[in-house]
């Protein structure tokens, strides 16, 4: 993934940066973190995404 931040909307750009994905981080999934609120501790875990 590349990333470009503008801090002055849009006018300039900083240098692109390459972020390579790291395989010990967090899964990707909609279900990552997990949800801790009343009604999802109390849902299916099927139910869980929204």
């Amino acid at each position: 993934m590349t990333i470009r931040v503008s801090r002055d909307g849009g006018r300039t750009w900083t240098k692109t940066v390459t972020v390579a994905p790291d395989a010990t981080g967090p899964p990707a999934s909609p279900g990552y973190p997990p949800c801790h609120c009343p009604r999802c501790r109390t849902a299916p875990a099927n139910a869980r995404e929204a």
